[in-house]
Protein backbone atom coordinates (compact mmCIF):
# COMPACT_ATOMS: atom_id res chain seq x y z
CA UNK A 1 0.00 0.00 0.00
CA UNK A 2 0.77 3.52 -0.53
CA UNK A 3 0.86 6.06 1.92
CA UNK A 4 1.07 9.58 1.06
CA UNK A 5 2.51 11.45 5.13
CA UNK A 6 1.77 15.74 5.17
CA UNK A 7 3.58 16.58 8.62
CA UNK A 8 3.67 19.70 9.85
CA UNK A 9 6.62 21.87 11.79
CA UNK A 10 5.19 21.11 15.42
CA UNK A 11 4.92 18.15 17.58
CA UNK A 12 1.89 16.47 15.25
CA UNK A 13 4.00 16.48 12.25
CA UNK A 14 6.67 14.98 14.29
CA UNK A 15 3.98 12.31 14.65
CA UNK A 16 3.98 11.61 11.02
CA UNK A 17 7.51 11.37 11.07
CA UNK A 18 7.96 8.88 13.20
CA UNK A 19 4.44 7.41 12.16
CA UNK A 20 6.52 7.04 8.03
CA UNK A 21 9.01 5.43 9.88
CA UNK A 22 7.30 2.50 11.33
CA UNK A 23 4.89 1.78 8.13
CA UNK A 24 7.72 1.83 6.35
CA UNK A 25 9.07 -1.09 8.31
CA UNK A 26 5.77 -3.01 8.79
CA UNK A 27 6.38 -3.04 4.62
CA UNK A 28 4.25 0.00 3.72
CA UNK A 29 5.46 2.36 0.42
CA UNK A 30 5.44 6.05 2.04
CA UNK A 31 6.52 9.20 1.01
CA UNK A 32 6.20 12.67 3.47
CA UNK A 33 5.22 15.77 2.34
CA UNK A 34 7.03 17.88 5.09
CA UNK A 35 7.46 21.67 3.44
CA UNK A 36 7.88 23.81 6.89
CA UNK A 37 10.92 21.93 8.37
CA UNK A 38 12.09 22.55 11.88
CA UNK A 39 15.40 23.74 12.51
CA UNK A 40 15.14 21.93 16.22
CA UNK A 41 17.48 19.06 16.29
CA UNK A 42 15.22 16.45 17.60
CA UNK A 43 13.23 16.90 14.34
CA UNK A 44 16.25 16.91 12.11
CA UNK A 45 17.06 13.60 14.03
CA UNK A 46 13.80 12.23 12.98
CA UNK A 47 14.43 13.39 9.00
CA UNK A 48 17.59 11.39 9.53
CA UNK A 49 15.70 8.50 10.71
CA UNK A 50 13.47 8.64 7.68
CA UNK A 51 16.04 8.94 5.13
CA UNK A 52 17.74 5.88 6.95
CA UNK A 53 14.76 3.90 5.51
CA UNK A 54 14.93 5.38 2.29
CA UNK A 55 11.37 7.44 2.95
CA UNK A 56 11.10 9.98 -0.01
CA UNK A 57 10.68 13.45 1.70
CA UNK A 58 9.39 16.55 -0.57
CA UNK A 59 8.54 19.77 0.08
CA UNK A 60 5.10 20.14 -2.03
CA UNK A 61 2.48 18.02 -2.53
CA UNK A 62 3.42 14.85 -5.46
CA UNK A 63 1.76 15.64 -9.12
CA UNK A 64 0.22 11.83 -8.52
CA UNK A 65 -1.83 12.75 -5.24
CA UNK A 66 -4.44 14.16 -7.28
CA UNK A 67 -4.27 10.76 -9.18
CA UNK A 68 -5.41 8.45 -6.63
CA UNK A 69 -2.21 6.97 -6.56
CA UNK A 70 -2.26 6.54 -2.65
CA UNK A 71 -4.25 4.25 -0.87
CA UNK A 72 -3.65 6.67 2.78
CA UNK A 73 -3.42 10.33 3.26
CA UNK A 74 -2.38 11.04 7.10
CA UNK A 75 -3.00 14.60 7.54
CA UNK A 76 -0.26 15.41 10.36
CA UNK A 77 -0.11 19.04 9.75
CA UNK A 78 -2.02 20.75 13.18
CA UNK A 79 -2.02 19.07 16.20
CA UNK A 80 -5.13 20.00 18.95
CA UNK A 81 -4.23 23.56 19.22
CA UNK A 82 -4.51 24.87 15.93
CA UNK A 83 -6.95 27.64 16.33
CA UNK A 84 -6.87 28.77 12.52
CA UNK A 85 -7.74 32.60 13.08
CA UNK A 86 -6.93 34.38 10.44
CA UNK A 87 -6.63 32.19 7.64
CA UNK A 88 -4.57 29.14 6.89
CA UNK A 89 -1.19 30.17 5.81
CA UNK A 90 1.13 28.70 2.71
CA UNK A 91 1.90 26.15 2.36
CA UNK A 92 -0.62 24.48 3.91
CA UNK A 93 -3.57 26.21 2.76
CA UNK A 94 -2.82 25.02 -0.93
CA UNK A 95 -1.60 21.72 0.43
CA UNK A 96 -5.02 20.91 2.46
CA UNK A 97 -7.09 22.09 -0.96
CA UNK A 98 -4.78 19.22 -2.86
CA UNK A 99 -5.65 17.02 -0.30
CA UNK A 100 -9.22 17.08 -0.37
CA UNK A 101 -9.11 17.10 -4.01
CA UNK A 102 -7.39 13.76 -3.64
CA UNK A 103 -10.33 11.42 -2.24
Amino acid sequence: KKVLLVCGPGNNGGDGLVAARHLVLFGYDCTVVYPKQSKKQHFINLKKQMEDVNVDILEEMPADAKEGKYDVIVDAIFGFSFKGEGGIREPFGSIIKDMVASQ
